[in-house]
């Protein structure tokens, strides 16, 4: 091979490289949708006991783990707010466990009742489905949904508000 040929592709090569590092320069300039602590910064988290405390980001297994089931925060605030949201959907499922009957999913002829939230009306809804499933909590009847509402409705509403505005920007 010629040494002009040689010169000439490893030119090409440079240029390519010089491409690819501009790439994934611009991705890193992209503002992030969800805060990650760096290396040594501080942040929030709820413990086992419902406890909020605070940790330094060492980017270790405990970290990444807190990171990915969405229990890193950015304020003490953020993670009071998550932690009240959990308490109310939690008081929600525990009362849909203790008074619900059997709910068969395998069948249309039986409606299954949830709880829905509008945000264009502020109000929330009892709405039902037949066979399909979603993240919601739901009801064996009409009425055990409507008697949910009607307990914990005011704080459900002020964290399903909470939470689309979180959303807008960037959640923690």
């Amino acid at each position: 091979m010629n040494i002009h040929k040689k010169v000439e592709q490893i030119e090409q090569s440079m240029d390519k490289n010089r491409q690819d590092l501009e790439e994934v320069k611009a991705e890193l300039q992209k503002p992030k949708k969800r805060w990650m602590p760096e290396s040594g910064e501080t942040y929030w988290f709820i413990d086992t006991c419902s406890h909020i405390r605070w940790g330094i980001w060492e980017n270790d297994k405990t970290d990444l783990y807190r990171f990915r089931m969405r229990n890193c925060f950015k304020t003490k605030k953020k993670a009071e707010e998550v932690r009240k949201k959990a308490e109310v959907l939690a008081d929600i499922q525990n009362y849909a466990d203790e008074h619900n009957d059997v709910i068969e999913w395998g069948t249309d002829s039986e409606y299954k009742y949830y709880i829905k939230y509008s945000h264009e009306s502020n109000n929330l809804y009892i709405d039902y489905t037949g066979h399909m499933q979603g993240n919601d909590t739901y009801f064996s009847s009409r009425a055990l949904a409507l008697q949910a509402r009607d307990l914990f409705g005011d704080d459900y509403k002020k964290y399903v508000r909470r939470e689309r505005a979180c959303r807008t920007d960037g959640g923690n």
